[in-house]
């Protein structure tokens, strides 16, 4: 995949992400200057902010949030989410 391949940039980033039930991040995310989409394919899954958590459970459910907020997760079913990051 050269430099000139319409499908890489430095722009964004897409993550196809497995977690498993029961997995978890214990600690905050580091600060980042990028945005983030977090779209739920299958299973049930937590976003946890500081006083606020939002759930993913039907497929298609989805949380934006913008840069440097802190955050971590709660996977409560097996679970298979699509992240999008921008810039990259």
């Amino acid at each position: 995949m050269g430099a000139d391949n319409p499908l890489r940039t430095s722009e964004l980033e897409l993550k196809w992400g497995y977690h498993a039930k029961g997995e978890t991040r214990p600690e905050w995310s580091p600060p980042n200057a990028v945005r983030t989409l977090n779209v739920l394919i299958r299973g049930r899954f937590v976003l946890l902010f500081p006083g606020n958590e939002v759930l993913l459970q039907s497929e298609g459910d989805y949380v934006f949030f913008g840069p440097d907020i802190a955050h971590s997760f709660r996977c409560e079913e097996d679970t298979l989410i699509l992240t999008v990051r921008w810039p990259s």
